[in-house]
This record gives structure tokens, sequence and C-alpha cells, in this order.
């Protein structure tokens, strides 16, 4: 803040902007005089005062202010004039923010968006967009150097002027098949402007998303050379056979039985055998189970003349058990004048699926990098807890005070510290998705303190639940993912402060539903929307920000998660006036989530024989010393193998397994599923720090496993391995 008269002389400055300006003291600061130092950069002190006196006031203004060591800082300024009875100015007085990294962060997403645009303009692949009806809206340079036209002469023409004309009329199936999938691709045979005919490879897809009519994204490659050198393939064989082997994709060619009669090199390597093995092989052991008879009768459909796609994807089965996700184009191969069998060239697209999963994950995770900072920040609290009452707990041991104190502190703190463990678990997706009976406010006020980890100082949050009990069916952590990006489009609405507010609440039922209703508010005091803007929120990349701050999902996936919860959402909002969202849940009956339940009862121990594999020596020593202490007789192994081998040596003393669910050498799974083929009833209780089809193995729990989640306490512990013993033994 500060306050200046209109001769330049400094009144007042608050310590932030003398800070901000690298001085030490107001009293350095107030020496500079205004009207004759070179505190403005990019406009004059005349400039700034002609622009305050004729508005009164000023909003937002950005501009660039030297610092004491000359250095540039950029800020943002908003400022008023103050005068007299007569109507004299008597000085000026504003606010200041910083926005210097701001201004370097967007000039450096200009720098990215130039080297992308770059990148496409000298791609070699040939890129446009176009109408549904094939008008042409842009090209790259590959596709202008392809065809010999400037852009000029391509944008607004039609693609089907450049097809060779005996091809034209096959142009409306295309039409219709781009129409009716969404996606096409195949060939095209074109005349450039050199009236030289090629062939290309194309793939488009439409883009219906954020826009007013669909558009077509093609991408294609000429593929002329290639062409035609498959069909002097055709011809000799054996001459080429040399440039066969040397491909980068594999060719297969098989006859009209399915048999593999060729195949070269590179097949072989993609399926991990050698070349005299994977003659030997047939092709169904080659293709996933899932996909073998659409693969197989694909090929009857080929050599039987029925309509099937000659070019289509399935899964192949690697020699190690690997999935590989493959394209293959199909070609006849005739001898003479009879079809003889088929010709395949298939490419590996396994690497390229994992990029496009992991992309996807990489934005699901993008929740979990802005938690990180406050995460990390709340776990050094709690080991700095733990750390204190330990060391306390240790003194006082060796003084033979009780310690018992000291180590409730401890596992509260470890009982806090597995809350932090389960939160970004959720919103990760690591964990199982599945309904539970949640309440409502008790939702909402969890999230007050994660919010306040991506919502800047500036911003309040309020949180006004309605007393009682709100309970509907839902997926935590698909709840909690649309309560944070409701938040997050707040803030981003908010930019100079203001007020986020939750608020909840319930509705009784009418005749049409029959049943009640629970509702969450979402509210911000932001810059509003207008009817425009409000019409197309909920579509996918649809985006009012900036293309290096937006990607225009966050509300599209708020709205998708809301309707598989039977949910319905509105948004009240106009300019200026901010906006509320409110989301209307069907009530659920009960029960009373389990965080709200009586206590378990306290645990018992038991004289059974229980078999425990883990392969954490810390975790084991803690296990074996729990259920002793209880009364049981403990065996123990430190991996799957150890457990079959105890288990295959003693089977008629166990009476139960403890299994850690990831092991190396041989996982849980694996080892209850051998010792289960020895003795089919016997009771398994499976330890993970995760849940159902989240162990992240290829593999998934039995349906009737029972699982305790780490952390966990050891009453947690002993009452689940009581459960499973009673329930094995009725």
């Amino acid at each position: 803040m500060y306050r200046t008269t209109p001769e330049g002389r400094i009144l007042l400055a608050n310590p932030a902007l003398v800070e901000m300006l690298g001085f030490d003291s107001f009293e350095e600061l107030a020496v500079r005089k205004l009207e004759r130092d070179e505190t403005y950069v990019d406009r004059s002190r005349a400039e700034f005062k002609r622009m305050v006196e004729e508005q009164g006031e000023i909003r937002g203004l950005e501009s660039a202010w030297r610092r004491r060591d000359g250095t540039v800082v950029h800020v943002r300024e908003s400022a008023r004039v103050m005068r007299g009875e007569a109507g004299k100015v008597l000085y000026y007085e504003g606010t200041v923010e910083d926005i210097t990294e701001r201004r370097t962060a967007e000039a450096a997403l200009r720098e990215s968006e130039a080297r992308f645009r770059d990148l496409v303009e000298h791609s070699h692949e040939l890129m446009t967009t176009m109408t549904l009806d094939g008008t042409i809206l842009t090209v790259n340079r590959a596709a202008q150097q392809a065809l010999g036209l400037p852009r000029e002469r391509l944008v607004g023409a039609n693609i089907r002027d450049f097809l060779v004309p005996r091809y034209r009329d096959a142009y409306q199936e295309y039409v219709a098949t781009i129409r009716e999938r969404g996606e096409a691709a195949g060939l095209l045979r074109v005349m450039t402007a050199r009236g030289e005919e090629r062939l290309w490879e194309y793939r488009n897809t439409v883009r219906t998303e954020s826009v007013a009519e669909p558009i077509v994204r093609g991408l294609a490659r000429d593929v002329s050379e290639e062409w035609r050198a498959r069909r002097r393939l055709e011809e000799s064989e054996e001459r080429y056979r040399d440039l066969v082997e040397k491909a980068g994709v594999a060719i297969v060619v098989d006859d009209v039985e399915g048999r593999l009669k060729y195949s070269n090199r590179r097949f072989a390597e993609l399926l991990g055998y050698t070349e005299a093995e994977i003659r030997n092989i047939a092709i169904e052991r080659l293709v996933h189970p899932d996909d073998c008879e659409r693969v197989m009768s694909t090929h009857r459909a080929h050599v039987s003349g029925r309509d099937a796609p000659w070019s289509y994807r399935f899964r192949g089965v690697h020699r190690d058990g690997r999935t590989l996700h493959l394209a293959v184009d199909v070609t006849p191969l005739i001898r003479g004048d009879r079809l003889a069998g088929t010709r395949s060239y298939i490419r590996d697209e396994t690497e390229e699926r994992l990029l496009q999963e992991q992309l996807l994950q990489a934005q699901k995770m993008e929740t979990v990098g802005r938690l990180a900072g406050g995460v990390a920040h709340d776990f050094n609290n709690v080991l700095q807890v733990i750390l204190a009452h330990a060391g306390v707990a240790l003194t006082d041991l060796e003084k033979g005070i009780a310690t018992e104190d000291h180590l409730r502190e401890i596992r509260a703190a470890a009982e806090r510290a597995a809350g932090l463990t389960r939160q970004l678990l959720a919103f990760s997706r690591r964990q199982e998705i599945k309904p539970e009976i949640l309440d409502l406010n008790e939702l909402a006020n969890g999230m007050r303190k994660m919010l306040r980890r991506v919502i800047s100082e500036d911003i309040e949050i309020v949180v006004r639940p309605e007393p009682g009990l709100l309970l509907l069916e839902g997926d935590r952590g698909g709840l909690e993912q649309v309560l944070l990006n409701l938040a997050v489009n707040a803030r981003d609405a908010m930019p100079g402060g203001g007020l986020l507010t939750i608020s909840t609440g319930a509705t009784a039922g009418g005749d049409d539903d029959g049943g009640g209703q629970v509702w969450l508010a979402v509210a911000d005091t932001g810059c509003g929307m207008d009817e425009a803007t409000r019409d197309k929120i909920f579509e996918p990349f649809f985006t009012t920000k900036d293309r290096e701050r937006g990607t225009g999902l966050g509300l599209a996936t708020v709205y998708g998660i809301v309707r598989r919860h039977g949910g319905t959402i509105r948004v009240e909002s106009e300019p200026g006036r901010g906006s509320t969202f409110t989301i209307v849940f069907p009530a659920a009956a009960g029960p009373v989530p389990a965080a709200q339940q009586a206590a378990p009862e306290e645990a018992r121990g038991g004289a059974e024989t229980v078999l425990v594999a883990e392969d954490d020596p810390a975790v084991r020593e803690v296990l074996v010393g729990a259920l002793e202490g209880a009364g049981y007789t403990v065996l123990v192994a430190e991996d799957g193998v150890g457990a079959v081998e105890l288990f295959t040596a003693r089977s008629g003393e166990i009476e139960m397994a403890l299994l850690d669910a990831i092991m190396p050498h041989m996982d849980g799974i694996q080892a209850l599923a051998v010792m289960r083929a020895i003795r089919p009833d016997l009771p398994a209780l499976f330890s993970t720090g995760y849940s159902g089809t989240a162990l992240g193995l290829s593999r998934p729990l039995p349906e009737d496993a029972d699982v305790i989640v780490k952390p966990y306490t050891i009453g947690q512990l002993l009452s689940s391995v009581r459960r499973v013993l009673d329930n094995g033994s009725s």
C-alpha cells in the first residue's frame, strides 16, 4: 500500500511495498522523488497521474517499476485520487501486487506454445483440419509441400477436389463412416498440382467438444513408395526378401485356413521367439484369448469374400506373458487368379498405449501434486509429535516413570498419518472405488483443511453444514474430487481474493421421487458468468481461461461424477456477482457411516496355530509378537514360497493363514492358491496397503478374501484374525 502527493513525495508505504522495491526502511524509500526518479519503466509518472485523475480510480493497471538495485519488478496496481473540497488533488493512494513471477511464467508459456506451433509446422506428417464435408480449414507446411500449393489456395477448398478423379465417387462413403463412427482411417489417392498421383495413408478423428460445428482432425503420411514396394513384393517375394526381413513392421503371410506360412524376423522379435520357434506355434497362442475369436473370424471373412475390416487392432501375447497392443493392415494374397491367403502388416502400439495411460494418470495426479506440499508439512508435524513423545517416553522409562500417556499420543499421531495416506490414495485412485454410505457434512468439513492447501490465503473458506446427518451413497474419492474441482474453479474466478462458501442441506421427498434429497452448494464472490458461458461450462474442453491455465476438463469431470451418483447439478451466476453451484443427490437411509458408529468390542485372542507370511522384518516381528501375546501359536515365513513350504510340511496344524498380498518370489495370492489346492477350506486374511483391484497385481484377490488394510492397530489385527477363524470354523 502507498500514498503519494502530486509532486511525487511518498507519504506512506507499508513494509511489503518497501521490501518489494528493495529498500531497508520506509525512510530510505521516502527520499525517492517519483517526479524525477526513473521509478516507472514502461510508462511515465505523468501518464499515471493523467489516468487516475481522469478516471478517479484505476484497477488492475499492470506496469513495470524499477527497484533500488536497478532490477525491474512487474506490478498490478489499483489506485484512486483523493481531492479536497475545491477539487484540488490532495494525494493518490493505492495497492500494488507483485506479478513478476506470473509474467515470467506467461512468457515461458508463450514460448512453449510457439515451440509447439513450430513443431506442427515443421512436422513431416501431413496435418489438416476440415469440416465434415471436406472443406479445408488449416494445413501445415508438409501438407502444402505435398500438394504443391500455397496455404491460401488450400484453405477453403474441398479435399475431394484433390482426389484422383476416378476415386472421387467413393468419397461419400468416407463421409458417412466418419459421421457415424467419429473416426476413419485408410488410403487416399491424391493428385498434386504437378499432376502426380500420390497415395496417402490417413487417420482422421472428429472433434465435437467446444466447437460450433464438428471439426475433422486429419493426420496423413505419403506412403506411395511403400505401397509400390508392397506391390513389387507380391510379384517377387524372393527378390525383396531382404527388404521384408529388415522392415520395421512385422509381416505375416497365412493361408485360407489361417495357418502361418511365412513371417519376417520382426514378427518373431515382437513376440519374443526365434524365427524357428514361431513357425511351429499355432496362431491362436499368439493372440490374446479375449481377441482370438474376433481375429480368426475376421480372417475367415477375408478369405471367403465377406465384409470385414482390413485394418483393425487386437492384443497379442508375448512369450513372457505380457500383453501387446497391435495394429494390423491386411491385404489379400493372390496366386494366379485365386485367393491364396492374406498378408498382414503388424505394428506394435504397446508403448503408445502406455504413454496414453501415463498421460491420463498424470492428469488424475494433478490434484495430488497440488496437495503434496501441504501433506508433507502435515507429515512433518506428525513425525515431530512421534519423535518428541518417543524421546520423552524413553527418558521416563529410565527413570521408572509411567509412559502410557506418551504411547497414546504416538498412536494418535500414527492414526493421523494414516488418514493423510488414505486421502492421497483416494485422490490418486489407487484405492478401490466402491460406493459407501457417507455423511455429506463430514465430507465437507473433512475437506476444509485440504482445500486450504490449494486455495490462496486471500480467499476465506467458510463451511456451513446443516445440523444432523446428511447421508448419501457414493464414492468418497469421487465426491471429494467434485468438491475440490469446484473449489479450484472458484479460486480461479477470484484472482483478487474473496469468499468461498460450502453449504449443505436436505429436502424432504415429494410424491414423484418418493425419497428425500441432500444437497451441496459451493458459492464464490468472483467474476461470475454470462448466460452463454453458463450454457457451455460442463462441456469437455470448454474453458474461459487461457490455454496455458485451463484444460476445460474440471467441470466436465464434476458433471460426470455427479451423474454417476444419480445426482443433478445447476449453476446460478451473473457477471460481477459470483457463482453458486448446487448439487442434489438422492438421500440414503443408512446405516450410519462407520466413523460415527460405536467402537467395536475389545479384540479377543485364541489358542489356534496361525501361519504368518510377511516380507518386511519389522512388520513381521510386530505381527508375531501381537499374535503370540494374544495366545496364538505362530509359524513364520518371509515370503510366499516359504509359506507354501511350511504349509506343505505342517498343513494339519495350521488353522489360518495371515498373508501379505505383495511379496517377492511369490505373492500372497499365489501362495493361498497353492495352499487351497491342498486344503480348500483354509481360512485366510490378506494384509495390504491398498484394497481390491488396486493392488497393482496381475491377478485380483479371491472373491471371498478377507482384507485388513495397512496401517492398522493391534486391536484391529486381533479382531480380524478372530473373525476369520470364527467364520472358518462355523
